[in-house]
């Protein structure tokens, strides 16, 4: 059994299953790859022991973390609350956790959140980004980005038409 003071693994999962820590790997990442009765043996061994996967070891094989960052200029602004939940709730049923930033209307708070966090996420939302577009478009080279309610060529976007919907409210 393991101590409380240290990090259940797969090791562990694979010595109490007697199974190789790779079998335990491939049926707790792909499935699909492990023999039903296998996998549910390990499944179970994972569930009893508490087993929680280390994101940044899945990281560094996979190259993906499952997180994407939101950063917001002023989270106290009344705008960013549903933006804030919409995301994280179509974020959380992809199984992505979201990572809130508030950028205090920095450009420079803004880069360097980016830049302490590109290894950690697998891409950003931007909502009213100070930064200037060609900023915008060399982040956009080295990590996957959406900007909103900002349009800059070769970035993603979402923009409100706020137009149509003054026309639509009149």
């Amino acid at each position: 059994r393991v101590g409380t003071s240290r990090r259940v693994t797969i090791n562990d999962i694979a010595a109490a299953t007697g199974v190789a820590a790779s079998t335990v790997s491939r049926a707790l990442s792909n499935p699909g790859r492990v023999n039903r009765v296998t996998r549910e043996r390990i499944e179970a061994a994972a569930r009893e022991l508490k087993y929680v996967p280390n994101v940044q070891a899945r990281a560094l094989t996979s190259g993906r973390t499952q997180t994407i960052a939101l950063l917001v200029s002023d989270v106290t602004n009344p705008f960013y609350f549903g933006l804030m939940r919409g995301t994280q709730q179509q974020l959380k049923a992809a199984s992505y956790a979201q990572l809130l930033f508030d950028t205090e209307d920095s450009p420079d708070l803004e880069t360097t959140i980016l830049a302490k966090m590109r290894q950690l996420i697998d891409g950003a939302i931007l909502a009213a980004s100070r930064l200037p577009d060609r900023a915008l478009d060399r982040i956009a080279a080295e990590v996957p980005i959406v900007a909103i309610n900002r349009t800059v060529r070769g970035v993603q976007s979402v923009v409100i038409d706020s137009p149509a919907a003054i026309a639509q409210a009149t």
